[in-house]
């Protein structure tokens, strides 16, 4: 894996308007589509994430995850960063229901997008039909 190829696509695609947002549980995959802005000129972008096994979305920080604004006409979702997580995050539910502690997960992409944050475990990225290898 060229981590630095990678971070390198990501960089081009930062702070690019997502107008669409797919999960797809069956195919263990994230599809976004993106529109990038640069010095005037608009172009789409498509980012799949693949054989995608854990993802974790937080609202806000704290709190403030709590925190719901209406959506009015003219809002959007932006990718304010994306990044690896060097060395892993591991994420691990506790419960009073045993059963759910079992489902413990582990994340090698960040996405804040606005003051949210979406984690995700996957072994592949593809940024307009360029994939690489996460591990």
């Amino acid at each position: 894996m060229k981590i630095e190829e990678i971070r390198n696509e990501f960089n081009e695609i930062c702070e690019s308007k997502i107008t669409k947002l797919d999960f797809d549980i069956l195919t263990n995959s994230i599809r976004m589509s993106l529109k990038l802005t640069d010095d005037c000129d608009e172009r789409n972008c498509q980012l799949v994430f693949k054989n995608v096994s854990s993802y974790y979305f937080v609202n806000n920080t704290k709190e403030k995850r709590k925190e719901f604004a209406e959506v009015e006409n003219g809002d959007y979702l932006e990718m304010t960063s994306i990044d690896i997580i060097d060395g892993y995050l591991t994420i691990e539910p506790k419960a009073h229901e045993k059963w759910i502690e079992q489902y413990d997960a582990s994340a090698n992409i960040a996405i804040e997008i606005w003051s949210r944050i979406l984690l995700i475990e996957a072994s592949k990225v593809i940024i307009d039909n360029k994939e690489f290898d996460l591990f």
